[in-house]
């Protein structure tokens, strides 16, 4: 992993991450470490509206990301392990076991 790759994450300690690159902050924790399940559109943009509403990590403005933000994820030069134990390419700052 490169200097500039360790640096683009920021592990905000509230269980959200910084990606400092693009200005976008991302909830840690996928659904399928969340609720142990993968979901619909309709299901991910009531996770929305509800993290909203708690103000999970002090924001009432979570989204779902668009295709082209959700890309910024992928990483080829760092690793991680999905639910089923496969190599991808998300940085580890993120937990292991999504639900890719």
């Amino acid at each position: 992993m490169t200097e500039s790759t360790q640096l683009q994450y920021i592990d905000n300690g509230d269980e959200t991450v910084t990606d400092a690159k693009h200005g976008i902050m991302w909830m840690k924790r996928d659904t399928w470490l969340e609720l142990g399940r993968l979901i619909t559109w309709h299901e991910s943009l009531e996770l929305a509206r509800k993290k909203n509403e708690e103000k999970f990590a002090g924001y009432s403005n979570w989204r779902i990301p668009s295709a082209s933000e959700a890309k910024y994820l992928f990483d080829s030069e760092t690793t991680n392990m999905d639910v089923e134990g496969c190599e991808i390419h998300i940085n580890p700052v993120f937990p292991s076991g999504c639900g890719c």
